[in-house]
């Protein structure tokens, strides 16, 4: 994960950066994720009507490994406290 560290994460990753900071702590190697994505529904009801709707979803997943065990977990969310419990869990603590 070279170059992680000296990274520049926004806001809008605050679970990013926090999983990188738990994981550099504890984990020998890890390799961290982010994910985004968009949906569009479209439904047509039976009187002709149409019903659109859009949903967002985002967040972050990692892979460890420490004290010879391999983890992989995933969180949802941008908020630091995403990024530590995806951390946490890869890590089994």
């Amino acid at each position: 994960m070279a170059g992680l560290g000296s990274m520049r994460v926004g806001a809008r990753f605050a679970a990013l950066q926090r999983l990188a900071e738990e994981l550099r702590q504890r984990a020998e190697r890890f390799e961290v994720f982010a994910r985004t994505g968009e949906s569009r529904h479209i439904r047509r009801h039976s009187d002709g009507c149409w019903e659109r709707r859009a949903s967002r979803e985002v967040g972050v997943a990692c892979r460890a490994v420490a004290a010879g065990s391999f983890g992989f977990a995933a969180s949802s969310g941008s908020s630091a406290r995403a990024g530590r419990e995806a951390a946490r869990a890869a890590l089994g603590a």
